[in-house]
């Protein structure tokens, strides 16, 4: 949920209109694959976006960010599902993050 705080952070420095209220909608992947299917779609359709990028765990993509986007720029998105804490769960790096964080034996 962190990487998904930072995305939205600098997708709003980028894109964020100061007058206007923005929403924020959190939907779940499976993994990094599906992310970087996600980005392309949204280069195709022309929705800006900002994908995060953890240099902890080897430069690997774990969330991004869209502009605000209204009306059928919406339903791009509706294939992934909402995130849910109770089913939605990182995938920790197998060597596991500075710190220990990532690791599944903590």
């Amino acid at each position: 949920m962190c990487q998904a705080a930072h995305a939205a952070h600098e997708a709003g420095i980028r894109y964020g209109n100061p007058d206007a209220i923005s929403s924020v909608v959190v939907c779940s992947v499976t993994d990094e694959e599906e992310l970087k299917r996600a980005q392309a779609m949204l280069e195709y359709r022309g929705i800006r976006h900002y994908t995060f990028v953890e240099d902890d765990i080897g430069d690997q993509a774990t969330a991004l960010a869209t502009e605000p986007i209204e009306g059928a720029d919406r339903r791009v998105l509706r294939k992934y599902p909402l995130w849910n804490e109770g089913r939605s769960r990182p995938v920790p790096h197998p060597e596991g993050m500075p710190g220990g964080q990532g690791r599944d034996d903590l």
